[in-house]
């Protein structure tokens, strides 16, 4: 991935329109790698897994070259898709380098040493932000189920204050859940609640269904 005609052609401003990631955009940041990656050269093949017609998710993965059997023409074609293979490689592993690198520089330097798929780079991030916006998300929880009225709070304050949390875990909260997953959250940060003996008015509410 180091063969100067296959990035000759990339532009230096390509990643400038790309939002630089931080611990509280990443929903954000990663739709956007995967829309610009997303393009006319379809790059985010080496990025993206791909579901086989058995149901087993596999990762991307480079093409190999022909066979020493194959044909002239067979042998040319599969020597096209390795290099742009690694066109692809090299354009990915840009976006995220100039987008994460301020955050992630160590994960990022080390990639490059290792010189490795950079899907394995993609996927680390991934999943650091992932593991975080979970962590994240059961913050917010339970600053929501733990809100009281207290005697000297006024009723505009408490509204100002559940329609926060409100808003804290609605931003945290992924773009693809289901309504069955987001059931399923709720419930486990109910029962958690609940155990831990919080019984804010939240809790009653819930508990009885009568949360809107």
């Amino acid at each position: 991935m180091s063969n100067n005609s296959i990035t000759a052609d990339i532009p230096h401003a390509v990643y400038t329109s790309l939002p630089i990631l931080m611990e509280e955009n990443f929903a954000d940041w990663d739709l956007q790698i995967v829309a610009h990656l997303t393009g006319a050269h379809d790059h985010v093949c080496v990025i993206m897994q791909t579901r086989q017609s058995d149901g087993m998710i596999i990762n991307p993965m480079k093409p190999g070259p022909a066979d020493a059997a194959a044909t002239a023409n067979e042998k040319r074609v599969a020597k096209d898709t390795i290099v742009s293979w690694e066109r692809s490689e090299w354009v990915a592993f840009g976006c995220i380098m100039a987008t994460a690198g301020p955050l992630h520089c160590k994960l990022v330097l080390m990639h490059q040493k290792d010189c490795r798929p950079v899907y394995n780079l993609y996927a680390k991030v991934c999943g650091h932000h992932q593991q975080n916006d979970a962590s994240q998300r059961h913050k917010a929880w339970f600053c929501f189920l733990g809100i009281c009225k207290s005697a000297n709070k006024s009723y505009m304050s408490y509204y100002h204050h559940i329609k926060a949390a409100y808003s804290w875990i609605d931003h945290l909260t992924l773009a693809g859940q289901t309504t069955d997953q987001q059931a399923k959250e709720l419930k486990l940060k109910l029962f958690s609640a609940v155990s831990l003996r919080m019984t804010p008015p939240a809790c009653h509410l819930l508990l009885k269904g009568g949360w809107p």
